[in-house]
């Protein structure tokens, strides 16, 4: 057997060649995928996988919600509601960029 890794920021790749099937397994922000191929089944065609971390960007959608609504809320606005909602905006574009980072073709 050998076995093959790449380690790429906070991205694990891992090959592992048997004598009758190849294992690959990616790793990223503590989220496995893993696929098993037998030999028979390896032809020309190829395949392609498509991974999101969905949570990031639920997040992001209810901190951005959080800060319209702290925004509107009230008519007279006040040093603190204009801080929580730069701390909210912040926070949902953090959290966008974080989603958008963690998207991956495999």
């Amino acid at each position: 057997m050998k076995i093959l890794s790449q380690k790429k920021n906070f991205v694990l790749r891992e090959i592992k060649i048997t004598d009758t099937k190849l294992f690959c397994s990616v790793t990223k922000f503590g989220n496995t995928n893993e696929i098993d191929i037998p030999f028979e089944n390896v032809d020309g065609e190829k395949n392609s996988y498509k991974t999101t971390n969905t949570y990031f960007l639920l997040i992001a959608f209810v901190l951005c919600l959080s800060a319209v609504v702290t925004l509107v809320s009230t008519f007279k606005e006040t040093k603190i509601q204009t801080v929580a909602t730069v701390i909210c905006f912040s926070l949902a574009l953090l959290f966008f960029i974080l989603y958008w980072f963690s998207r991956a073709d495999f």
